[in-house]
């Protein structure tokens, strides 16, 4: 028998998820691969390998960095966006609006119910070649503030927080510009990271949505959101009619109208519910700022 294995080689990391082909989960595999892209996939499926030696491998490649290493493997090439709309289609039906969090992308599937009761996509919106509001600008945000990100920390101080300030979620330039001051004002880093992700919520919603309306049935998708029960909140609590959730997607996530997927980011999400509590946002008199620096 064989073994269906999806590799994603993004910009900060490689994933690979292995099913068998009655679909039911091999294996999966996450690490960040620190620009050394080839070097994390053979080392991956070397460790594939060795724990299945005996089982043949049917390859599909995605990816923003995946396309020269799916020639060299042979393998089939899908353009990441298509693959996450044609897995969603699959695995999870309900789904109407499908939000992605990449390391330095972000995307936004929408879906509708054709006339012969099928699911398709109605638009697909993805990020340019700015990296704000992604998980590269959680980094920056938690490096600032001197936590870490995949330790749990950052995401540990939001759920303490408990006001919003400003913050830019357009680029990290600007975002650190509002949170330096803020810092010597002796603003609570609990503050500072709730504020960081509502900023990211912000500019998915703003820069992607445009406008469009998150239906009631949402998902949410890549470590950042899998990682951030606060980051799935404050899409919530900016969309507060996106109430039910995607049945069978792990468990919920408080009143967040938004669940993590089961990916082959993380496999099965590690989430924890997301504290009910009121949240202040504090309203800034600073200039707004629309773009991002050239270069």
């Amino acid at each position: 028998m064989a073994l269906l294995v999806g590799l994603d080689v993004g910009s900060t990391t490689t994933k690979v998820y292995a099913m068998h082909e009655d679909m039911t989960e091999a294996w999966w595999g996450y690490r960040r691969h620190g620009a050394c892209q080839t070097a994390s996939v053979r080392a991956m499926l070397g460790e594939l390998a060795e724990r299945f030696p005996h089982e043949s491998l049917r390859v599909a490649v995605t990816g923003s960095g995946a396309r020269d290493i799916a020639t060299a493997l042979g393998a089939s090439y899908v353009q990441e966006v298509v693959a996450n709309a044609l897995a969603i289609s699959r695995f999870y039906p309900q789904t109407r609006c499908a939000i992605e969090l990449g390391g330095q992308d972000a995307k936004m599937i929408f879906f509708r119910t054709n006339d012969k009761g099928d699911i398709e996509v109605a638009d697909m919106r993805m990020n340019g070649s700015c990296a704000g509001g992604t998980g590269a600008f959680i980094d920056e945000m938690a490096k600032l503030m001197g936590v870490g990100t995949e330790s749990g920390e950052f995401e540990q101080l939001a759920s303490r927080g408990t006001t919003v300030h400003e913050v830019s979620g357009r680029c990290g330039v600007y975002a650190k510009t509002d949170i330096q001051p803020l810092l010597n004002e002796g603003i609570p880093t609990t503050d500072l990271a709730l504020s960081a992700l509502h900023a990211v919520a912000r500019q998915t919603i703003g820069g992607l949505a445009q406008g469009i309306d998150l239906e009631t049935k949402g998902l949410a998708q890549g470590y950042p959101c899998s990682a951030a029960g606060n980051l799935r909140g404050r899409y919530a609590r900016l969309q507060p009619h996106a109430g039910p959730r995607v049945p069978g997607a792990t468990e919920s996530i408080g009143r967040s109208g938004y669940r993590p997927a089961r990916s082959a980011d993380h496999g099965r999400a590690r989430c924890r519910p997301v504290a009910d509590r009121h949240v202040r946002i504090v309203p800034t008199d600073r200039p707004s700022r629309r773009f991002c620096p050239a270069g």
